[in-house]
């Protein structure tokens, strides 16, 4: 088996860790890949215990501390993981001059920004697998940044559906709910939800994101805007009637977290269908004149949501009014997406493992976590 670095940018995983473990937290992939892998980790406390670490991340940006720290020590590895692009483009930035270099594995979520482009470009031979979550993303970097379609990989992104979907999928009050902050359209929802006899929650927090896309300041009577927790989200998705994820049009797909983890809680969900974000649901584009079922979608039976135009609020005011009249059809859409989100996190963890290390073994006991440490 060979020996595997994973860069992580997430907070110390010894917390995500302790976190998972009390029940406090869904389980993190990058903990089970690891565990998988027996892979090493470099995480930020080990940038806060380096000062020239530090002044990496405050003179370039967040993760070019990573980058060097993982730089210096990959003499010592067969492999290294690089689990987002900001930690990654810099790191094979360095390794794509060096003579002998450790393979490089990198997923890459958001790759067209200007910057972001620019610096793909010069470090591409500092990278030898491409993992990306939307086709949008794959086809950008074949045919934007001119990546070899065999070094370029398509694994959809999953969550841990045993925790989301832990309370139960019954709602008794006509609660709506929509989280996050990464390219969220949410004046499109707040102009939807008028005249829908709902109340609505935002969770305008992400732990990934570092967006500041929040709701505007005047809010509605029946809307309220907070910051929850993990066990608190999933309580608040336990207690609603559907999920709604309003996004701005972006190309790569953002809002997927939210998508899958109202899926495994057996809601249904009603997303805006973007470049980047039209394959996470089975269901419909639905139109602001919509009164019933498109024939042209699937049977309702065999969908887990329904997609709207971006920054249409007839369109989403009517998909919301459609689902909100029909319990029925919001069970339906719920205990589909839930049956599809059961083994996600196992499976992509799988499919990440393999292309980190093609040659692992598939059976035997999971090694213990490591870190680096240094």
């Amino acid at each position: 088996m060979v020996k595997v670095l994973a860069l992580i940018t997430t907070n110390d995983w010894r917390a995500g860790r302790a976190d998972v473990e009390a029940g406090l937290s869904p389980r993190k992939d990058y903990l089970e890949l690891a565990a998988a892998l027996g892979a090493d980790i470099l995480d930020l406390s080990d940038v806060g215990r380096s000062r020239t670490a530090q002044l990496f991340d405050r003179a370039l940006r967040r993760g070019a501390g990573l980058a060097w720290l993982a730089s210096r020590v990959q003499s010592e590895y067969d492999v290294i993981f690089s689990d987002g692009e900001h930690i990654g483009l810099p790191l094979a930035a360095i390794l794509a001059r060096k003579k002998r270099r450790p393979r490089h594995v990198m997923i890459g979520h958001w790759l067209s920004p200007w910057r972001k482009r620019q610096l793909a470009r010069f470090a591409r031979g500092g990278i030898d697998a491409l993992i990306v979550h939307s086709p949008m993303q794959r086809n950008f970097a074949t045919s934007e940044l001119k990546f070899a379609e065999r070094r370029v990989h398509l694994v959809p992104y999953q969550v841990d559906a045993g925790f989301w979907g832990a309370r139960p999928a019954a709602a008794s009050e006509p609660l709506v709910v929509s989280c996050g902050l990464e390219q969220r359209d949410y004046d499109t929802l707040l102009s939807a939800i008028d005249g829908v006899p709902v109340s609505l929650t935002i969770a305008a927090a992400s732990h990934w994101s570092r967006s500041r896309n929040r709701p505007r300041e005047a809010l509605p009577a029946n809307v309220t805007a907070g910051s929850f927790d993990y066990v608190a989200l999933r309580d608040l998705y336990s207690h609603s009637r559907f999920v709604v994820v309003p996004l701005l049009p972006t190309d790569f797909q953002a809002g997927i977290t939210t998508v899958l983890e109202a899926m495994a809680a057996g809601k249904a969900v009603i997303a805006t269908r973007t470049p980047g974000q039209q394959d996470a649901l089975v269901g419909p584009l639905w139109t602001a004149a919509a009164t019933s079922w498109p024939e042209s979608g699937p049977a309702i039976e065999n969908a887990s949501g329904i997609y709207v135009p971006p920054q249409d609020p007839g369109a989403l005011r009517s998909a919301m009014r459609y689902v909100f009249e029909r319990p029925d059809v919001a069970l339906a859409l719920g205990a589909n997406g839930k049956r599809l989100t059961q083994g996600g996190l196992e499976r992509y963890v799988a499919a990440l493992a393999s292309l980190i290390d093609p040659g692992r073994e598939s059976a035997g006991a999971t090694p213990a976590l490591q870190t680096a440490g240094r």
